[in-house]
């Protein structure tokens, strides 16, 4: 929306194996298992608009997705 153009994420296919992707109105992440342990990690990009209350909406909903992901 607006002039932003959206968001992207990139990675290196040798050393990321991507596990997950989601996105929202403002965010856009991705999952992966890290290292030896494989522990699950999520990478967000965050894009925060101006409005106040559309902010504190977007990162209610962040909150809301890491708890459901056991965060």
């Amino acid at each position: 929306m607006g002039a932003s153009g959206g968001l992207l994420c990139v990675w290196d296919k040798l050393n990321f194996v991507k596990r997950e992707v989601f996105t929202g109105d403002g965010f856009l992440g991705v999952s992966r298992e890290w290292g030896t342990k494989k522990l699950q990690c999520y990478f967000v990009n965050v894009y925060a608009p101006n409005d106040k209350r559309k902010k504190v909406e977007l990162w209610e909903e962040l909150r809301t997705l890491i708890l459901e992901k056991g965060g």
